[in-house]
């Protein structure tokens, strides 16, 4: 029985809270092919290691409609070289709460499209600070309330973003 197909293609958002770390659930999510925002929140208690998510290169294919990306209290491991047409089209993407792993920066530097950018709470664990946010020349929003990064945030980062209208950064900034 086909009953349900059509249904997937219907589909424009998913926003999952979860409490159960055992999901995978991104390649349920490439089932949706006009899926426009993913919302993918794992609630864990207090000292509870975050569940890791490992993103291979294709783990967004299929996914060219997606506009808004949410990804919330993950271990994030990016691959080290992110493919040039992957997540394109992405307008805002948030990674809160979230320890940032090797290939955050190849990421960043191939989204042209992004206006929102939040690592709000998130370690910046990548052996170097995401220089690549720089190329982001329609970003308006910037939070950078990170909880830590062994890297200061560098020169001229800034001034590069011509159309930044909101930045967060703590105060003092730990960066």
């Amino acid at each position: 029985s086909n009953s349900g197909v059509g249904e997937k293609n219907s589909y424009t958002a998913i926003s999952l809270i979860s409490h159960d770390s055992n999901h995978d659930l991104l390649p349920f999510c490439k089932e949706y092919p006009r899926l426009r925002l993913l919302r993918l929140v794992f609630q864990s208690e207090l000292g509870v290691r975050l569940r890791k998510l490992d993103l291979p290169q294709d783990s967004f294919v299929g996914m060219e409609a997606l506009r808004v990306m949410e990804l919330n209290h993950l271990q994030i491991e990016f691959p080290l070289s992110w493919p040039g047409q992957m997540l394109r089209s992405l307008r805002t993407l948030c990674l809160d709460y979230c320890a940032l792993g090797t290939g955050i920066s190849s990421m960043l530097g191939h989204m042209m499209q992004l206006e929102i950018l939040s690592l709000f709470q998130s370690k910046i664990v990548d052996d170097r600070f995401p220089a690549e946010i720089t190329q982001l020349s329609n970003l308006k929003l910037l939070d950078l309330r990170v909880e830590s990064s062994i890297h200061p945030l560098p020169s001229g980062i800034l001034s590069s973003l011509k159309k930044l209208e909101e930045l967060y950064l703590l105060n003092p900034p730990i960066l």
